[in-house]
């Protein structure tokens, strides 16, 4: 664990840092600035589900990395917890005696409906009583309603790039590594970059052709770049269907990016998933995702050709 001096807390996994989660740290902030005090949330590196209960390991909508930048970004402090089978047994009370020895917490923010510790039957009144013992300050962030990460992933699985945006309050992204593929793309002039997720059971769009932002991250990272991505299982090519792949087109990209670090921003859904009787109909139908991607993508504003973008010229990287 690491430690703090002088903070005041919340704690929870951050799955996503949905709207509902700024609102709550955006609390936290104020309450902090009130008494003086440091804001800070204090987030399990890996979910608890996952030493608990690890068939019950929820989608992840983000990555640990990720959280850490977007709270951060919020101006709240991240404090991250190893979760282990240990800490699982502590009682709300020695949960709260942990945070004052450990992290130097004066007080606690919990969020309208979080609970904590192994005695999950216990209320916000059973926390601020533990909390007067145990010499914290325990208080409630009001309710934001409408925003949850279950609610987030249930939207990404239905194709509902909106609705998980407007949750998010920001468009949904992926993030992993350029791995090899089977290199048909080529063969019918559409070359796709497979990304491999940067970590394993993440939340997944659902099944289909998407429009999408992408950048290149590394040693050498790109601007942001129009794109089209397909999610499933290639059924026209691949006839086990036994692996989801993510393949994307980077429009004016035709060389090999392989252990490439490659983000994704999901802007808009343009067709489901579905097989054609040949390599040759689906070039054709490519074709006319390619420009429905383009044009999908100037319509959002997420991104405005130009004359001397990489849609026009090759790029090199």
């Amino acid at each position: 664990m690491s430690g703090s001096i002088d903070i005041f807390a919340t704690v929870g996994t951050f799955d996503g840092v949905h709207r509902g989660h700024l609102f709550l740290l955006k609390c936290l902030r104020e309450a902090a600035a009130a008494r003086g005090l440091r804001p800070a949330a204090i987030v399990p590196v890996r979910h608890p589900l996952s030493v608990i209960r690890p068939d019950a390991v929820p989608l992840q909508i983000s990555t640990f990395k990720d959280k850490k930048r977007l709270i951060e970004q919020a101006g709240v402090t991240v404090i991250p917890l190893d979760f282990t089978k240990a800490l699982s047994r502590l009682d709300s009370a020695g949960f709260l005696k942990l945070i004052r020895d450990e992290m130097g917490a004066k007080g606690l923010m919990t969020g309208y409906d979080n609970r904590f510790g192994s005695d999950r039957q216990h209320t916000f009144h059973d926390y601020v009583r533990e909390g007067d013992e145990a010499g914290i300050e325990v208080v409630q962030a009001p309710e934001l309603k409408g925003m949850s990460s279950s609610r987030i992933r249930q939207a990404l699985m239905q194709g509902d790039l909106d609705a998980a945006a407007d949750m998010l309050g920001r468009r949904f992204s992926l993030c992993g590594t350029v791995v090899p593929g089977q290199r048909l793309g080529s063969d019918i002039g559409f070359a796709t970059a497979n990304m491999q997720t940067e970590e394993p059971g993440m939340a997944i769009p659902a099944r289909g052709v998407y429009a999408t932002l992408a950048k290149l991250t590394g040693e050498r990272s790109t601007p942001w770049m129009p794109a089209m991505t397909n999610i499933g299982y290639r059924p026209t090519i691949d006839k086990t269907e036994n692996r989801l792949s993510i393949e994307t087109h980077i429009f004016g990209i035709d060389t090999k990016l392989y252990g490439r670090g490659l983000t994704l921003q999901f802007v808009s859904r343009l067709r489901e998933e579905r097989k054609f009787a040949s390599l040759s109909e689906l070039g054709c139908q490519l074709a006319k995702d390619a420009l429905s991607a383009r044009n999908a993508l100037a319509d959002s504003g997420a991104y405005a050709a130009t004359a001397t973008d990489n849609t026009q010229h090759k790029i090199k990287i």
